[in-house]
């Protein structure tokens, strides 16, 4: 099971639109949201290498993989059009 979870992300992510004033902090924040806001849709390689890197990244508490996890949920998040 992954220890990481209460780790920030490499930057806070705030929303906007329907979301507005959202922020998520911590990868726990992240995959709450990205779980709860995606969770029908099973078709997004994005999403779901998004997701997986989340899961990486609470796994090692890396930097590294903490960015590249945040990167990938801010890219999912504005194509979306929710930063």
């Amino acid at each position: 099971m992954a220890k990481h979870w209460n780790k920030p992300l490499a930057q806070p992510i705030t929303l906007k639109k329907r979301r507005a004033g959202v922020t998520l902090e911590t990868l726990l924040d992240a995959a709450n949201f990205m779980l709860g806001e995606y969770s029908s849709v099973t078709h997004s390689i994005a999403i779901r290498d998004a997701v997986e890197e989340l899961m990486h990244a609470a796994e090692t508490g890396k930097k590294p993989d903490i960015e590249q996890a945040t990167d990938l949920i801010w890219r999912v998040l504005k194509h979306s059009e929710l930063v």
